[in-house]
């Protein structure tokens, strides 16, 4: 039975097939660009810019409307500041706020406050529920050692939020 002519077609239809795949996918034709990497250097003689690995796992937030909008044409008004409404012009903060939008166009102080309010809001819910687990995704090293600190001194006295 293992020999019967429906099976013997079957395998020579299955062989053709992975035989035509196999010559289509993964060829290289010589043509192929070589692979872009969005985050690298924007030009080909300037050294990439490495960045630190995070320790923990990374939180995404919400981005405002305002981090998507493109760029106005030469006939439209320049775009205020991004500091404009969070700092007053010449200050420490202002040109802090501005070093950060040129570095991530995406960058608001809106959605950077959003995106802080809602991680303090995490950190204050796990600390009352003890969760040290979420507590160590959020916090640094040192400051997870004194919230640990105030949930065991808490637990040790009997105290419960």
């Amino acid at each position: 039975m293992a020999f019967d002519p429906l099976n013997l077609l079957l395998l020579a239809v299955a062989l053709i097939v992975f035989w035509r795949l196999k010559s289509v996918l993964g060829a290289r034709t010589g043509n192929e660009r070589p692979p872009v990497d969005p985050m690298g250097p924007a030009r080909k003689d300037e050294p990439p810019v490495l960045k630190p690995e995070p320790e923990g796992k990374v939180l995404r937030f919400p981005q405002s409307d305002e981090a998507h909008q493109k760029p106005p044409a030469a006939d439209e008004e320049p775009v205020p500041p991004v500091w404009t409404g969070y700092a007053e012009a010449g200050t420490e903060l202002a040109a802090g706020l501005d070093r950060l939008a040129a570095a991530d166009r995406g960058f608001t102080p809106k959605s950077f406050i959003e995106g802080a309010k809602i991680a303090y809001e995490m950190v204050i819910d796990a600390f009352a529920r003890g969760d040290r687990d979420a507590l160590k995704n959020l916090l640094s090293r040192d400051v997870l050692e004194g919230f640990s600190r105030a949930i065991d001194d808490r637990e040790q006295a009997g105290n419960r939020v």
